[in-house]
C-alpha cells in the first residue's frame, strides 16, 4: 500500500563471502558492517579501534556492561558501553545503543575478511521494526511497523 512505503527504508550493499555488508554512519563518518541475524543479543559489535572511538573512552566516567556467549561453539566475553555518536543507516538514527568489542581485544570473528569493521545484530531493530535483505537488488533494508524511527 501506498501508506506504508514512508516506512520503508533501504541502503545498498552486497554480499562478501556469504554477509551481507552495508555502510553505516557513526556521527560523520561511515563504515561497512555486515548484518547477522544470528546475533539477537547485541546490537552492534566492532573492531577494537573504532569501539574506543564509538565509546568515547576518553572519559573516566565510562560505565561497561558484560556480555558472555558462544558464536561456532567458541565462548566469548564482550564488553559493551553507550555509543556517544549516533548511529544511522539510512535515514533511520540510533542513538543511545550499546557498541560492543570482544573484552580481549582479540576479534572472534575475522571482520575484515568480509570487507567489515563489525557486525550489526538484531538487538536493535527487535522493537519496532523488520529487517529485509533484498539479495535481489543487493540493498539491506528496514520497515518500521510502529511508523517512526528513532
Amino acid at each position: 500500500p501506498e501508506d506504508l512505503k514512508k516506512d520503508y527504508l533501504y541502503v545498498p550493499g552486497s554480499m562478501n563471502i556469504g554477509k551481507f555488508v552495508f555502510p553505516v554512519q557513526f556521527g560523520r563518518k561511515k563504515y561497512p558492517l555486515y548484518y547477522d541475524s544470528t546475533e539477537s543479543m547485541i546490537t552492534l559489535r566492532v573492531v577494537p579501534s573504532l569501539w574506543n572511538e564509538l565509546a568515547g573512552i576518553t572519559t573516566k566516567n565510562t560505565t561497561f556492561e558484560v556480555l558472555k556467549g558462544e558464536i561456532r561453539g567458541v565462548s566469548y566475553t564482550a564488553v559493551g558501553t553507550e555509543c556517544v555518536v549516533p548511529v544511522e543507516i539510512g535515514s533511520a538514527s540510533y542513538t543511545g545503543i550499546t557498541v560492543y568489542k570482544n573484552r580481549d581485544d582479540t576479534p572472534l570473528i575475522p571482520y575484515d575478511r568480509y570487507g567489515s569493521v563489525g557486525v550489526l545484530g538484531n538487538a536493535l531493530f527487535r522493537e519496532d521494526s523488520i529487517v529485509i535483505l533484498d539479495l535481489i537488488q543487493n540493498r539491506f533494508g528496514l520497515f518500521s511497523y510502529v511508523g517512526t524511527k528513532k
